[in-house]
């Protein structure tokens, strides 16, 4: 049997009779054939279907019935033929025989299989049993099947048939654990001979067997195709190992945005396929196939709707049908070539745009936009946008939110914000000021645990003995003098709401201490007095060994943002700098909050949380036990697995993921598993800097 190669020229794959031998005999006893049974020939004679459809037949005493070519993609003729002669079996590739499944009205069909290519997403028809089947030539056509017996986000393609083992490896050879993700090699009766008068081809494609010496088992084919173990035991198909798509650095899965495009409402059918960008990188196109004139645009919202910017096609073309080859699988050489829309990208009109522009350029990676480009469309991902706001904020000085990008997407939009934006508001310097609601949730805490030292942010320095111990307290105190809100006390008013003081005039305290060595931590470290007391403590340590500065601050009025933006105040001014007054501080953050809190904004923001949490578990945990020893309880349920920092910084690298996101991710994926829910609830904690003016504030 001869396969299509990617050169162009075909491989000849050299079956022996046993090959073909084991998966008539499979083929008869799962779908039970017998002298009942009509079975259909639809593939070609030269197409490997044929010869599952064939020989399993006629050693079943079966009626093999050989579909012409008139009515073999005529659907409703198809069908009718079906129910005329009683077809019990039928065989087709995935995009025909997606369709032919979702019509309905069928007699005596028991059992459809669909093979060749992924099947994307649908329900299950009603009435007879429809099989993913999985298998290359060179496995004797097929290696495993799955039941699609309810709709799967991502349908399986079963556990291996008999006589067929299957391993999953990486790209060294070693075998991979279930979730994991690499390259499926089948093993068994099944693997061919090799390839005709292609010895460097059958060297490349069949390798010895490194983990199997059973008799039958000595030789693995290696399929090319990327799959992965699931825990039921079933395989997920993920793509072809020389054929992963990347648009804009993001890898897709072309079968999601086929699946998305064939739920809109009127497409019959759809294909999707990547092509090369003359200005780099690939682009998608879609073939959508309608009775009607198909709104592109709605199209294009509904898939934005579910799915990232960069899986939309940049191009949508609507055809009478799909192409198919032969043996009835999308041809995608036939599909007619993809005339990009013509993108009206205009330049910058005004220095404000080309300002706009150069920061963005620099954000994306490239300049393929114009001013009413969707940066979305152009590239712009969430950690982009975080950039985007920090870099426009300290530019233009003036407060950007996260929330002001996202509804202005376009680099015309955002050149209105920003000059709008630029009367920013000023506040009148108060007695006191309000606590965010973060701050009050960390004292509520800390009032209940009032000696615990988890909310302290100590840092230490060893410093060199040319260090000048009076220059670097002036620096310290020069530092602390610019970022007013770190000399906050906190009072109860005569409502007792807990309320923050301003002491701009009050000096620093920076103690001068002689040590005989370097303290550590244990000895520095104390209870903060939450009312009425400074919340930092400022220390410059002597000792023989070398000069110190320790720092410490409750986490009410700093982070560890705050720390770094002051250390570099502190080497600032030693260097001799003339420190600026901070602009816009925590007290001035405190006032915009409870300005938000009572807005618009805020109240559909916490209509649209609460509808997203309605209905959540929140009590997930077991409750504690006072009776049993809790310690070796945790240690009988605690996993340790280590995994190299490098590793994991490279992996979200390669994904365009933060640190933060991907274990995120991890736990709330591990608390599923504990909870054996499919959503869970878990508290994280945001540092509150979304709007631009707080990316190199102390609060």
């Amino acid at each position: 049997l001869y396969t299509s190669g990617s050169t162009g020229l075909p491989k000849g794959v050299m079956f022996k009779h046993s090959n073909t031998l084991v998966t008539a005999l499979w083929e008869r006893r799962f779908y039970g054939l017998g002298p009942g049974s009509n079975v259909t020939a639809y593939a070609s004679f030269g197409f490997d279907a044929n010869v599952f459809d064939t020989y399993a037949t006629i050693i079943s005493g079966a009626a093999l019935h050989i579909i012409s070519d008139e009515i073999r993609l005529d659907l409703p003729r198809l069908r009718r033929y079906f129910n005329e002669n009683g077809i019990t079996h039928a065989t087709m590739t995935t995009q025909v025989g997606r369709q032919f499944a979702q019509m309905g009205g069928f007699e005596s069909l028991k059992f459809l299989n669909v093979a060749g290519e992924k099947l994307t997403p649908l329900t299950p028809p009603e009435g007879f049993s429809l099989f993913n089947l999985y298998g290359p030539t060179e496995g004797s056509i097929l290696a495993s099947g799955f039941l699609v017996d309810r709709r799967y986000r991502d349908i399986p393609i079963g556990r291996p048939i008999d006589n067929v083992k299957l391993y999953v490896v990486d790209p060294q050879g070693r075998l991979l654990p279930p979730g994991a993700s690499g390259e499926l090699w089948i093993t068994g009766l099944h693997v061919t001979g090799g390839y005709l008068n292609r010895p460097e081809k059958t060297a490349e494609a069949y390798v010895v067997n490194p983990f199997c010496h059973d008799r039958g088992y000595e030789r693995a084919y290696r399929t090319g195709d990327i799959v992965r173990f699931m825990e039921d035991g079933n395989l997920q198909f993920i793509g072809r190992r020389d054929a992963q798509v990347k648009v804009r650095g993001f890898r897709v899965e072309l079968t999601e945005v086929e699946e998305v495009i064939r739920r809109f409402e009127g497409i019959k059918d759809a294909t999707v396929a990547a092509f090369d960008d003359p200005s780099g990188g690939k682009f998608i196109g879609a073939y959508v196939v309608s009775d009607g004139q198909v709104d592109v645009g709605a199209l294009e919202n509904f898939i934005r709707s579910e799915k990232p910017p960069y899986m939309v096609p940049a191009v949508t073309m609507q055809i009478e049908s799909i192409p198919l080859n032969q043996n009835q699988k999308v041809n995608k050489k036939a599909l007619p070539h993809p005339q990009r829309k013509a993108e009206n990208i205009v330049p910058p009109e005004t220095d404000t745009q080309r300002r706009i522009c150069s920061i963005v350029a620099e954000v994306l990676g490239h300049d393929c936009f114009g001013i009413d480009t969707n940066l979305f469309e152009a590239g712009l991902s969430s950690i982009g946008i975080l950039k985007l706001n920090v870099l426009l904020g300290t530019d233009f000085d003036v407060s950007v939110k996260i929330d002001d990008i996202k509804s202005n997407e376009t680099v015309r939009k955002l050149e209105t914000l920003l000059l709008l934006s630029l009367e920013s508001v000023s506040y009148e310097l108060q007695v006191d000021y309000p606590l965010t609601q973060t701050q009050m949730g960390i004292f509520v805490e800390c009032s209940s645990a009032p000696d615990s030292i988890s909310y302290n942010i100590p840092v230490m320095f060893v410093l060199g003995q040319s260090v000048e111990p009076d220059r670097l307290i002036s620096a310290v105190k020069s530092a602390i003098n610019a970022h007013p809100y770190a000399k906050t006390t906190l009072f109860a008013d005569a409502d007792g709401n807990i309320r923050a003081r301003r002491n701009d005039d009050a000096p620093v305290e920076v103690s001068v201490k002689e040590m005989e060595h370097i303290p550590d931590g244990g000895q520095l470290v104390h209870p903060f007095t939450l009312l009425d007391s400074p919340l930092y403590r400022a220390s410059v340590i002597l000792t023989p060994e070398g000069n110190c500065l320790f720092l410490d601050f409750h986490h009410i009025i700093s982070d560890g943002t705050s720390e770094a933006v002051l250390l570099a105040d502190i080497d600032r001014a030693y260097s001799g700098e003339e420190l600026a007054p901070e602009a816009f501080s925590g007290f001035e953050a405190a006032l915009e909050e409870e300005k938000a809190r009572i807005s618009n904004r805020y109240l559909k923001a916490k209509d649209y949380y609460t509808g997203v949490f309605s209905g959540c578990e929140t009590e997930c945990l077991p409750p504690k036990s006072p009776e049993k020893d809790m310690s070796a309880a945790a240690g009988r349920l605690t996993l340790r697995l280590c995994v190299p920092a490098d590793a994991v910084r490279e992996f979200c690298d390669a994904n365009s993921l933060t640190m933060n996101a991907f274990f995120k991710a991890v736990f709330g994926f591990t608390l599923s598993r504990f909870t054996a829910r499919d959503e869970t609830v878990f508290t994280t904690i945001y540092n509150g800097r979304s709007d631009s003016r707080l990316s190199t504030a102390f609060t």
